[in-house]
Order: structure tokens, then sequence, then C-alpha cells
């Protein structure tokens, strides 16, 4: 995933927290919130508390940022999304965590401006 993908800085991430549109999924708690940039930042939270080993976690992070970098229609939107993975996502397997990462990038692209869903 592209470094201007990310979203990195520690103030970023918490007005996305704090102040985004929060959505509901099936493994994850989504916070969006709209940028200026013209393309989509994401940002991944996997605590100890969805699973102790890091190998569990990390495979998490690997396998949502291999579906969001091959989903143009994602990337195109001009939006900061938080990840906040739920302790279900530890045992999900490799397609359940795909369709709820579909659904949620369907959701995000319903409207024709993306600050719609606010």
């Amino acid at each position: 995933m592209a470094f201007e993908y990310r979203l990195r800085r520690a103030e970023d991430i918490r007005l996305a927290a704090t102040r985004g549109r929060r959505l509901g999924m099936a493994l994850f708690r989504v916070s969006v919130r709209p940028n200026s940039l013209g393309h989509a930042r994401f940002s991944c939270i996997i605590s100890r508390k969805v699973d102790k080993r890091a190998v569990v976690r990390n495979r998490i992070r690997r396998r949502v940022r291999e579906y969001l970098r091959h989903s143009p229609i994602f990337l195109a939107l001009p939006i900061d999304v938080i990840l906040t993975a739920e302790k279900s996502a530890a045992t999900a397997t490799k397609m359940s965590l795909y369709e709820v990462l579909d659904e949620m990038v369907t959701r995000l692209s319903t409207g024709k401006n993306p600050s719609s869903i606010y």
C-alpha cells in the first residue's frame, strides 16, 4: 500500500476517530471523515484484545491492506477511514473478512458525494 494512502499522523487519526461518522460492521468498527486530498487514507487498528498473538493481528492487518490496495473504488473516495478490529476478526476466514470489507466499500461509495454519508 502506497504511503499516501495510509493515515499516519496521530492528530489525523484522533480527528477521524472522534469527529468521524461511525459504521457498524460485522468484524470492524469503522470511523469515516471527509478529507480534502482527493483520495482515501486509512488506518487499521488491531489491539491485543483481538488476539494476544502478533501473528494473528498482523495477518488481519495484511489482509485488510491487500484488499484495500486492490479496490480502486475505495482509493478514489476523498475520506479518512479508521478500521478497528473486533475480537471476531481473529477467527474470521479470509473470504468472510473480504465480504465485510466489500460491504464497507459499497456502503461508503453509494452516494455520488462521499460526504453524503455524513
